[in-house]
């Protein structure tokens, strides 16, 4: 793979709650590392959602992941007498930027978009701050104060010990005109206005909803949606709101029987 794959999340029970197991102590003692499968075996740690369904096939990312390297290797110039393989692997590190800036924007802007719904939560008044974000984050600001009549809880860990799995929720919420709704916010390089919604995120929400009803006591079921963010043109925000959780959440539990035969670890016997 050209492009590093982002490093998977997982989650630890401590104290009757789910709490982050992102990163493990090095052996020789300097410093942290990220936590790998072997780790977390050891832990009896679970997986997040977006681990799980890390394991299904995204030819759109792909996809784009190849333009990435293709544009690299046309706008990198290739120094003299440089060895080929040396060339490629500064085409790797070059198209391997892009989509860590692509990243790191993404978590500035959830980062924006939390400070914003916990106002929200406190009931408070939203109001622009000049930054970086705010011109990405006026139709989100617009689009809250429109569609938002409370909020729950937002960046929440939510889990459910005997499924084996946990996560962070972007936001638990009322809905103007849907109810009880959870939401997961996306940034997205939107092309001629033509947002991509693509079907894992579904998959994924699903899980969210199963764990957080769980733990609040099998409330009925929670509306699912998605709102990208256009991350190229200021002001594009696109909502999708999904239908026929239950499908969803067996597409889930299928994806997390492939995951648990795959990684030859199944979570549920250290925290049934």
């Amino acid at each position: 793979m050209l492009i590093q794959p982002q490093s998977s999340h997982w989650y630890q029970w401590v104290s009757n709650h789910f709490e982050p197991f992102y990163e493990v102590d090095r052996a020789d003692g300097k410093g942290k590392r990220r936590t790998t499968l072997a780790d977390a075996r050891k832990a009896g740690a679970v997986p997040s959602m977006t681990n799980v369904i890390g394991i299904l096939a995204k030819p759109q990312l792909e996809a784009w992941k190849m333009e990435q390297a293709i544009l690299a290797s046309l706008t990198l110039p290739r120094l003299p007498e440089e060895p080929l393989d040396s060339y490629a692997r500064r085409v790797v590190e070059d198209a391997d930027g892009q989509s860590e800036k692509a990243r790191q924007f993404g978590t500035d802007l959830h980062r924006a978009i939390e400070e914003e719904l916990l106002v929200i939560q406190s009931k408070g008044q939203l109001f622009s701050v000049s930054t970086e974000l705010d011109i990405f984050l006026t139709p989100v600001r617009q689009w809250l104060n429109e569609n938002v009549v409370k909020v729950y809880a937002t960046e929440c860990i939510v889990g459910d010990r005997s499924v084996g799995i946990a996560g962070k929720l972007d936001l638990d919420c009322e809905l103007k005109g849907i109810g009880r709704a959870l939401v997961d916010f996306k940034t997205q390089s939107v092309k001629k206005g033509k947002v991509v919604f693509y079907p894992e995120w579904p998959i994924q929400l699903a899980g969210y909803e199963h764990c957080r009803n769980s733990e609040l006591g099998g409330m009925p079921e929670m509306a699912i949606a998605s709102v990208v963010i256009d991350s190229i043109t200021p002001g594009g925000i696109y909502v999708n709101m999904w239908s026929d959780t239950e499908i969803y959440w067996e597409l889930f539990e299928h994806a997390f029987e492939l995951w648990r035969y795959l990684k030859d670890y199944d979570p549920r016997k250290s925290n049934g």
